[in-house]
């Protein structure tokens, strides 16, 4: 058993070094101590606010911040398009009712295998398994349906219209056909844009299986400009989504830090809409890069190449959006 304590703020004073901040800090540790589940709720588009609350959110586990419905389903979808926020799923996390499993649906692309955990315990409590695994892809497509048949649609943020709950069209175009080739085994495959290590090293290298030869410029100019020549950029969802690439253990020239495993990674799919829905989430996408490759936001004790690597990402992120996004 626990308290649920609910704090709605604006954060005012608190994206500020200073006293209030970190007599905030202190409180929200101790509280984190006792059998307490803190749900912050926010209400603010300053940047600086919201960092604050993000990095304490990621070095906490029993505290949530939860943005406005609207930009808590623009989050979640980022990661997670498969699924229509609906306002009582909102609700239930506002009020701190959802398990910890379900409050990472904004903070990471679901694998397959989680996606079916979500479903059993969000359709049947948990208490039932009558949903069968994916290694069974038609039976678990099958099974889905006749559960959402039996479910009222709901309003999608996102889309503007009523959708069922699970837009299984969507899942048999990120893990359908990946399913159905591979042989029954745990798939490692996320959903987010970007594939396995292996494939994204073939990337980063253009093909050649030697990648020791390339040059840290090289894998830059490789993920940000579109071949064969390079002269144009990528576009923005491009950018973003195969932004791991950039990162170790996939990138072999710059060493490994513990900053890199910060990045929240995006799924291709929640790219794939009309003109003005993808500008939305593409500028929601490129704001949150922005807070993560902020020069005044990177860490002290950055290599040489590290420090190139961000500034480059920082300078073409910047430049498309500056194209694209106005």
């Amino acid at each position: 058993k626990h308290v649920v304590l609910m704090l709605c703020t604006d954060g005012d004073q608190l994206g500020r070094k200073g006293s209030a901040a970190q007599d905030f800090v202190d409180s929200v540790v101790a509280l984190s101590k006792l059998p307490v589940k803190i749900i912050v709720r926010l209400y603010t588009d300053d940047d600086r606010i919201i960092d604050f609350f993000n990095r304490l959110d990621s070095k906490l586990t029993d505290i949530e911040v939860l943005d406005d419905y609207f930009g808590e389903a623009m989050e979640v979808y980022l990661h997670n398009p498969w699924l229509t926020y609906g306002l009582g799923l909102h609700r239930l996390r506002e009020a701190g009712l959802t398990s910890d499993f379900v409050g990472e649906l904004d903070e990471r692309c679901f694998s397959i295998e989680d996606i079916h955990r979500f479903c059993e315990e969000f359709f049947t409590g948990g208490e039932v398994a009558d949903l069968p695994h994916p290694n069974n892809w038609d039976a678990f497509i099958s099974s889905l349906a006749t559960i959402l048949s039996n479910e009222k649609q709901q309003w999608n943020p996102i889309k503007r219209r009523q959708t069922a709950w699970i837009d299984i069209k969507k899942l048999e175009k990120m893990f359908g056909r990946r399913r159905r080739t591979t042989s029954p085994q745990k798939s490692q495959y996320s959903g987010a844009g970007v594939g396995r290590r292996e494939a994204l090293s073939s990337e980063a290298s253009g093909g050649d299986s030697n990648s020791d030869d390339v040059s840290l410029e090289q894998v830059i100019q490789r993920w940000s400009h579109q071949p064969p020549d390079y002269k144009k950029l990528n576009s923005m969802q491009d950018l973003l989504v195969n932004m791991p690439m950039l990162f170790p253990p996939t990138n072999t020239t710059v060493d490994s830090h513990e900053y890199f495993s910060k990045w929240k990674c995006l799924s291709r799919e929640a790219f794939t809409g009309e003109s003005e829905e993808l500008n939305s989430l593409l500028k929601r996408a490129a704001r949150r890069s922005k807070l993560f490759l902020h020069p005044d936001k990177l860490p002290k004790d950055l290599t040489k190449s590290q420090t190139i690597l961000f500034q480059a990402i920082w300078d073409v992120v910047q430049e498309q959006e500056m194209k694209t996004l106005r």
